[in-house]
């Protein structure tokens, strides 16, 4: 569990989803579509840290989560979830 309360509250109550285990590609976290909901907060308990930005990669479709605003501003995602 999370040393941040508010985060391990978030979990605990299903309004935040732990991704820390899910498949990564570089510095970001690969979101199964099925995992995905807009309507939540991810985080990253392991590492302490709650995700940004999540972006559709335009060319694959494959969803992408990053723990910066990054993929917002990127030309290459549609960006699908801001924090």
């Amino acid at each position: 569990m999370p040393n941040n309360i508010a985060m391990r509250i978030k979990i605990e109550s299903g309004d935040a989803i732990d991704i820390s285990g899910f498949a990564r590609e570089g510095i970001y976290y690969i979101i199964p579509r099925h995992k995905f909901f807009k309507d939540c907060d991810y985080c990253d308990p392991v590492l302490d840290s709650w995700i940004w930005s999540i972006g559709r990669r335009k060319h694959d479709g494959v969803l992408l989560a990053s723990i910066a605003p990054d993929l917002y501003y990127n030309p290459d995602f549609e960006c699908v979830w801001l924090k």
